[in-house]
């Protein structure tokens, strides 16, 4: 979690944020992009941070660094989300709203699954070997050209404790350096992590963002 503290809300807010969905289970994590140490750990109702869970939209950023270390796109890089919608024979990926032709930081505020299955379907093995390098899933093979893959790109067919996951954004914060338990390395490049970073942005000021609501 590397978002600033916030400012309590006035007791006027109260009653639109008691309108939110509460949480069960959390865990919120506070690690030093620098060294991966982790400064604060806070965890709701039967959450462990060292156990596997579904990461969801936060792998995206892995993918588009994936993709964009590969040589398969760039950040101009445009692609079609088909009104969010599309077929693998019977099957059927989906996004949550329909969109269409988007760049990748538009793809990224959005989070669009078709979208990003697309930017992850000419990397083959790669992705797995990224997802590996990174330290974000030991994955020994994805095949992005099925909707099995695209799950994986977009987070929802692979598990991950959210104490690795933690320390895996470190790279992006570190101009591409993974930090954690004492250990550094390189895991993509500067100019990688800053292209993905800025992408991440616009999930919270794009107009359409989905991190508008955090």
């Amino acid at each position: 979690d590397l978002a600033a503290p916030r400012a309590a809300p006035a007791p006027s807010a109260a009653p639109a944020a008691s309108s939110r969905p509460q949480l069960q289970t959390a865990v919120e994590l506070v690690l030093d992009a620098k060294s991966g140490d982790v400064l604060a750990l806070a965890v709701r109702g039967d959450a462990d941070a060292r156990a596997a869970f579904t990461p969801g939209s936060t792998i995206k950023p892995f993918t588009f660094a994936a993709a964009l270390e590969a040589g398969v796109a760039t950040p101009a890089t445009q692609l079609d989300c088909e009104n969010g919608a599309h077929a693998y024979g019977a099957r059927t990926l989906r996004d949550a709203s329909p969109h269409g032709t988007l760049d990748l930081a538009r793809i990224l505020a959005v989070s669009s699954n078709v979208c990003t299955a697309k930017l992850a379907a000419p990397l083959g093995g790669r992705l797995a070997d990224a997802l590996r390098r990174y330290h974000v899933a030991a994955l020994a093979h994805v095949d992005t050209q099925t909707l099995d893959g695209a799950a994986i790109a977009s987070g929802e067919g692979l598990r991950v404790p959210a104490l690795e996951l933690a320390a895996a954004y470190t790279a992006f914060a570190d101009g591409g350096v993974y930090h954690f338990g004492g250990k550094s390395e390189r895991v993509m490049s500067e100019q990688t992590a800053a292209e993905v970073l800025a992408m991440m942005e616009r999930v919270v000021t794009d107009p359409d963002g989905t991190g508008g609501a955090v």
